[in-house]
């Protein structure tokens, strides 16, 4: 029996939870949330992406900027004046037994850039023999050093996969501010040349096969003339 002022509340005898009741915190009253640092990812990863992948974007951006220079510049064929500074078929003659070069196998192209420079470009294919023969006349020995340089990758890149290699003989042949001369090989015979050389602000490059030299001598008796007409260009 219950004594006066001592009833019990209607839920007494009810069960009893054991988690506490929610508790109302006002904004801005509340506990401040703690934020807990997170583990620091390896960068491994991104580190060699950045190393491998930045010389080949440098390379592509190079590339895709010679191409856009390349479009804007004008082309026209080239003239008896414009072979004069480009080795060509005929050039190879003397030095070939029974060859005779045919004009309907070549083809001479003058392109003038945007910046006023200009270059001729000769391009001979045969059966027997293949010439590219190029003359840059640019604004400046930077911008030789330039094309020199970026003729240096096209050919790697070219050779890449064909099985030719190159061994450098500058011993052989020497010309103007800075200068490489190659003997090309195929599956260990000599097939042709190289070079690429530069002059102040004049670069050259020439490449062939289907005949090669190794004697000092008749490099010079085949290209000192070229490089004399060369010099006399303005």
């Amino acid at each position: 029996m219950q004594s006066p002022g001592s009833q019990q509340p209607p839920w007494a005898g009810q069960p009893q939870y054991s988690h506490p009741a929610p508790q109302y915190n006002p904004p801005g009253y509340g506990p401040a949330p703690v934020y807990y640092p997170q583990p620091r990812k390896r960068r491994t990863w991104l580190i060699v992406l950045l190393v491998l992948g930045i010389p080949v974007v440098l390379l592509i951006l190079f590339v895709a900027l010679g191409l856009a220079y390349n479009a804007m510049a004008s082309e026209k064929p080239g003239n008896s004046t414009d072979k004069q500074l480009v080795l060509t078929a005929a050039d190879l003659e003397p030095f070939i037994e029974g060859f005779s070069a045919d004009a309907s196998k070549e083809r001479v192209i003058r392109r003038e850039n945007i910046d006023q420079s200009w270059e001729v470009e000769y391009e001979y294919e045969s059966d027997d023999l293949y010439i590219m023969s190029s003359f840059y006349r640019e604004n400046s020995a930077d911008d030789a050093k330039y094309t020199t340089t970026g003729n240096e990758m096209g050919s790697s890149i070219g050779f890449h996969g064909t099985g030719i290699t190159e061994s450098e003989r500058n011993d052989l042949f020497k010309w103007g501010d800075a200068s490489s001369f190659y003997l090309l090989e195929n599956e260990g015979k000599p097939i042709g040349n190289r070079l690429v050389a530069r002059k102040g602000n004049k670069a050259l490059y020439i490449v062939f096969s289907g005949v090669y030299f190794a004697d000092s001598q008749m490099i010079h008796e085949l290209l000192d003339p070229l490089l004399q007409r060369i010099d006399a260009a303005k």
